[in-house]
């Protein structure tokens, strides 16, 4: 495996795509815990994939025809062996891949001097014998990524059983979260329509009962978390009939950047502290004398799912309306506190 091969398994350790490396080193680990006609569906889709995909890691030249030759008699001794139940399922570790044409055209390209030293190698074997073994190698633990909606899906399908089954407990919600993201676009009702089609598809594969749990309670928080989570289009409220110059607009403060993707999430106390913040300011209400306490927490129970029975008795925006410029900056202030610290990252 080349540098740049290594550079991807390196890289791709770091995050949950979908890695044939990771599986095929899971399942050589743990093989004789699952089902040999299972682990003959594996190897063969496997090969399937690095095959259709070219993922090779030896390639053929006339000049090492004995490389090739030698690799091509090792897998002549397990010829289909390997289905059998007296051989290991990774009894060879490579497949090839004929290349004959291509054999053809680089030796057509090869200089005198270099078809000379071909023509010594082979005085013993017979002209041309390197055609005989014109094949690439393509190793079963090639790290080759497999991606949502790009692959054929049955593949991802496959392998994304096997590596959620092979994802430890504690990194389950990561795995999930990642995916969310990087494969679904955000979009929860597709990841989990996804993932309970997949566990019914593939239950010859995901047996493992704690893994199911753990995967299904992560996805349950993760719909409860998307539901809750408010849609703002603008981080810019401007209070509207207010009498203000352009100037004077209230803007809500925007969290610094972040690599990593983040919600707010508020529990029921700082949700209604947040809407009394927004109505100090009257960005959310322009005269409070005409809009009861009551009505205001009925609209939150409508937006958050938080119960108004005693929320009204919380507000305090009455008693607290900011009169100067500086009372305004504090509440300003006040809600970037309460935003940044209830971040999570997803």
């Amino acid at each position: 495996m080349d540098s740049v091969d290594n550079e991807v398994v390196i890289e791709e350790r770091k995050s949950h795509a979908i890695n044939t490396h990771k599986a095929y080193i899971f399942i050589n680990e743990n093989q004789d815990e699952f089902p040999y006609p299972l682990l003959v569906e594996f190897r063969e889709r496997l090969e399937d994939i690095l095959n259709i995909n070219k993922c090779v890691n030896a390639t053929f030249h006339p000049l090492d025809w004995k490389y090739h030759k030698g690799l091509c008699k090792e897998i002549e001794v397990y010829n289909e062996s390997w289905r059998n139940l007296d051989s290991g399922i990774f009894r060879p570790y490579y497949f090839l891949r004929n290349v004959y044409y291509k054999g053809l055209e680089i030796y057509e390209s090869m200089t005198d001097e270099a078809k000379e030293k071909l023509s010594q190698s082979l005085k013993d074997e017979g002209e041309n014998n390197w055609e005989r073994w014109s094949y690439e190698v393509c190793q079963l633990n090639y790290p080759y990524l497999l991606s949502f909606g790009t692959d054929y899906c049955e593949d991802f399908e496959f392998f994304f059983a096997w590596q959620i089954l092979g994802t430890d407990l504690y990194e389950i919600r990561d795995f999930l979260d990642w995916h969310f993201v990087n494969s679904f676009n955000n979009e929860i009702n597709k990841l989990s329509d996804f993932i309970k089609i997949l566990f019914l598809k593939y239950k010859r594969i995901l047996t493992n009962v704690d893994n199911k749990q753990v995967v299904f309670n992560c996805l349950n928080e993760m719909e409860k978390s998307v539901l809750l989570m408010p849609e703002i289009d603008s981080p810019t409220v401007i209070a509207k009939n207010t009498g203000r110059k352009a100037k004077d607009k209230i803007e809500i403060p925007i969290p610094p950047k972040r690599n990593k993707e983040k919600w707010t999430i508020f529990s029921k106390d700082e949700t209604i502290q947040l809407f009394d913040y927004l109505i100090q300011l009257e960005c959310l209400v322009n005269d409070t004398k005409k809009v009861s306490k009551e009505s205001i927490a009925k609209a939150i129970y409508a937006i958050t799912g938080y119960s108004d029975n005693d929320t009204a008795e919380l507000f305090l925006f009455e008693d607290k309306k900011p009169k100067t410029k500086k009372e305004q900056r504090i509440i300003v202030d006040n809600i970037k506190e309460l935003i940044t610290k209830n971040l999570r990252s997803i």
